[in-house]
């Protein structure tokens, strides 16, 4: 059976389209293609390789079913119940990380820092975990309180230019400063 499926998998991928003149009689010219641009076959390309590596992953998936499946069949009672239950062990692993890492995104946002840095971090350790985001978040209090100390600054200098009667700085208000100025985290 699972090499049935390995000879179909294989078929699929070396497939060729294969012209049975159906489409002759659409009033649809084969010669006459459709052009895209570059940007709209790109896009159509992207969208095919997405599709092709869902199916293909998801093929995959089926094979290792299968496999375990033959597998478990040949086994005893004792060996197969132990190997479902490695199986239900390994799951719940998986689960139980994700778990973790969902948690910890919730964490990062509360402290006010980009969800995104739970992949770069390691959740399963979580006296490490809670290191890095207390790092993280004394960093980006650094790096604010750096930043107002500098609008300070320049509101000073604008201030000062503009009680002498220079006021070529004078033109730029302070949330424009604050927006020249980039936020880091």
């Amino acid at each position: 059976m699972i090499e049935e499926i390995k000879e179909a998998v294989d078929t699929v991928e070396t497939a060729k389209p294969v012209e049975t003149g159906e489409y002759k009689n659409t009033g649809a010219d084969l010669n006459n293609k459709p052009s895209f641009s570059e940007e709209q076959q790109k896009y159509i390309d992207e969208l095919i390789g997405k599709q092709y590596a869902k199916l293909q992953s998801k093929a995959e998936q089926k094979m290792k079913e299968l496999e375990q499946a033959e597998k478990l069949k040949s086994m005893s009672e004792i060996e197969r119940a132990q190997a479902e239950l490695k199986m239900a062990r390994e799951k719940l692993a998986e689960y139980e990380g994700e778990k973790l890492v969902s948690q910890f995104k919730v964490e990062l946002t509360t402290k006010g820092l980009k969800s995104d840095f739970a992949d770069f971090i390691p959740v399963q350790d979580a006296e490490k975990a809670k290191k890095a985001v207390d790092f993280l978040s004394s960093y980006k209090a650094e790096i604010e309180s750096a930043y107002a100390e500098k609008i300070k600054s320049l509101e000073e200098q604008v201030r000062n230019l503009s009680l002498r009667g220079n006021t070529p700085l004078a033109t730029k208000n302070t949330s424009e400063l604050r927006k020249e100025i980039p936020t880091l985290i």
